[in-house]
């Protein structure tokens, strides 16, 4: 008699399977033209309107990610001219390992 059990992988030793390129677009009808898999992706769009909360936000999102390179996020700085400085946050304070995965982009409030 064989005895099978589920077993959970230790803490922390979650490995990334290489990531897959996405496949092109069928364009005659949007979809996609191989059954090849994909990697799942997940993208964060952030409003962020004098939060000075956004870049911890974002570093918590990436620490618990179990995955963090299949994180995109993309932050919209909403800023008046007149009265604010600038965003809460600039690129130097991203780290290196995630910073390519963030995009942002500011507009006049």
């Amino acid at each position: 008699k064989v005895s099978t059990m589920a077993t959970e992988p230790a803490q922390g030793t979650i490995e990334e399977p290489p990531p897959t390129p996405l496949e092109p677009l069928n364009t005659q009808n949007n979809l996609l033209t191989s059954a090849k898999p994909v990697v799942p992706r997940i993208f964060v769009s952030i409003p962020s309107y004098r939060d000075p909360e956004c870049l911890p936000t974002i570093l918590d999102m990436y620490d618990k990610a179990a995955f963090p390179s299949r994180v995109f996020a993309g932050v919209c700085w909403q800023l008046h001219a007149d009265q604010d400085k600038g965003p809460c946050f600039s690129s130097a304070h991203i780290p290196s390992s995630i910073a390519p995965n963030i995009r942002t982009v500011v507009m006049d409030h």
